[in-house]
């Protein structure tokens, strides 16, 4: 009990905190007041998709990682995660693979640029590039 009164003087207030790991996991920390009796369900949504699922989780556990693929969108999605009223942040994991736009084009910004987009030093100082959409 000594343990659990210290763990309140720490973290007065219930707390959940999601981070993207890749494009496939989650990992999930959190202060929520232990329940001796029951676990807690940890409450996964996927904000992209409009689904969610509930994973049992002990009642001593303060983190987790959270498998989010094979079936659970492809990666570029936006989660959120849940202990009971306890709402974590909305993180986005990247995409499982390189981006499908096409349409975006790169420029070469420095004065020596060559029309080609190619870097031209000048005075061996590197060049900056700037994204414009085409």
């Amino acid at each position: 009990m000594k343990q659990q009164a210290c763990q309140w003087r720490c973290h007065p207030q219930e707390e959940i905190t999601a981070m993207g790991v890749d494009p496939f996991t989650l990992y999930c920390y959190w202060a929520i007041k232990q329940d001796p009796v029951k676990k807690h369900t940890l409450t996964v949504y996927n904000r992209t998709e409009h689904i969610s699922w509930q994973i049992e989780v002990d009642q001593h556990a303060e983190s987790l990682y959270v498998q989010i693929g094979q079936g659970r969108g492809e990666g570029g999605c936006a989660f959120q995660v849940a202990i009971g009223m306890v709402v974590s942040n909305i993180v986005s994991v990247p995409p499982t693979g390189p981006s499908n736009q096409l349409d975006q084009a790169w420029c070469n910004t420095a004065e020596g640029a060559s029309p080609e987009g190619q870097i031209a030093p000048a005075d061996g100082v590197l060049s900056s590039f700037c994204l414009t959409q085409g």
